[in-house]
């Protein structure tokens, strides 16, 4: 009897199991997956709506890159088990309001690359949402972040956000590690909005001369004017990578950055800064980059406690004058770029701390004439770019 009904179990499973691999819909591709294959991983092309008959045992749904145009408000309505779905690279324009809402095992939503506008809900379940380059608001922002608490990664970079950014809608997201609000058109942040975020610490890879992994912040690009000491009151101490590119920032309050001692690169080029900012407490910090600003003044550059930096690009400035001091007390190893600035001169033993600089840019200033002594020091130096008699610019290499 016992043996009788273990073959009839087995018989039952093998339908099922046959049912749902011949469920698969038309232009989808339906592939077992997991310890024990129950679960679907299902992958639609060229289709311009979602398929009605895809398996409800399917764990990861992937429509990206295709035609889609539209969804229905029950669209997904069977697919409770779904823990992933991608809808990137569409035509959408717009999602019913519920479209998401029973997905009760949702973790991870990808729409990138659409033109969505309007809110929608999703799932309290849910930990990762791509939305980049679509056209939602403020205010869609605020209804489809609403109640979720579990978020760790949120990129809504190339939507029209701005301009004003206030703290409650990212109230209680205890659990963000990585948020991307690049080109949002930002003009002000009230401060304290990202109080709630002590877990933002997402390693990500960088590719850049260090080659090391990086604890990761990006945002803010596309429309600051001043950033306040407590506009980054909340992200951890351990924060290592800070771009704060291509905004209008023209001051930085002091102490804005001094609790970030792990810091290793800090980028606010492409910006209205009129001085270096204080750096106090950047003992670790490895690349500073401030090209393109308006900056005159560099003498800050002394005050974060560091010795020793990377590089250092300072291009595209208004620096007219280069204090004796600044490269006396820290050390550059690879390069320095002061091209496109105002410097008429450069003092003698300018650069005597730099011993291991490889590449140094003075091309497109105002100088007229270099000393002997300029150089000293500089024993590694392999190539030199520089300006002097009527513009003409010259360059040397050694071994």
């Amino acid at each position: 009897m016992y043996a009788s009904l273990k073959h009839v179990f087995l018989i039952l499973w093998l339908v099922v199991a046959c049912d749902g691999a011949s469920a698969c819909p038309n232009k989808c591709n339906c592939t077992w997956f997991g310890s024990s294959s129950s679960w679907l991983k299902v992958k639609c092309s060229g289709v311009k709506q979602v398929p009605r008959d895809i398996p409800s045992n399917t764990k990861r749904l992937d429509i990206s890159g295709t035609v889609l145009s539209s969804i229905q408000e029950d669209s997904f309505r069977n697919l409770t088990s779904l823990g992933l779905i991608d809808l990137s690279m569409n035509l959408l324009k717009l999602i019913p309001m519920n479209a998401f809402r029973n997905l009760t095992s949702l973790k991870s939503i990808n729409l990138n690359g659409n033109r969505i506008q309007g809110g929608f809900f999703l799932p309290q379940s849910i930990v990762n949402i791509e939305m980049q380059d679509n056209l939602l608001s403020f205010g869609d922002l605020k209804i489809i972040l609403k109640g979720l608490k579990r978020i760790r990664m949120l990129d809504i970079k190339n939507n029209k956000i701005g301009p004003n950014l206030t703290k409650d809608v990212f109230a209680g997201f205890d659990n963000m590690e990585h948020i991307d609000l690049r080109r949002c058109h930002l003009e002000n942040i009230e401060n304290g909005t990202f109080h709630a975020m002590k877990n933002l610490s997402k390693l990500v890879r960088e590719v850049c001369q260090e080659a090391m992994p990086e604890t990761f912040l990006s945002f803010l690009e596309y429309a600051i004017s001043h950033k306040h000491q407590k506009t980054l009151e909340g992200p951890s101490d351990q924060l290592s990578f800070l771009i704060l590119k291509g905004n209008y920032i023209r001051t930085v309050a002091d102490g804005t950055f001094s609790r970030f001692t792990y810091l290793r690169r800090l980028d606010i080029q492409f910006n209205l800064l009129t001085s270096v900012p204080d750096l106090s407490g950047l003992s670790f910090v490895q690349l500073l980059r401030f090209e393109h600003n308006h900056i005159k003044n560099i003498t800050r550059l002394v005050t974060s406690g560091t010795k020793l930096l990377w590089s250092l690009p300072l291009a595209d400035n208004q620096i007219d004058y280069l204090p004796a001091s600044v490269f006396q007390y820290l050390s550059v190893i690879n390069y320095i770029d002061l091209s496109y600035n105002k410097l008429q001169s450069i003092p003698d033993k300018a650069f005597s701390a730099c011993g291991k600089l490889t590449e140094l840019y003075l091309e497109y200033n105002e100088i007229t004439q270099i000393s002997r002594h300029t150089f000293t020091g500089l024993v590694n130096l392999k190539i030199l770019f520089t300006n002097i008699s009527g513009g003409i610019v010259a360059s040397c290499c050694r071994r």
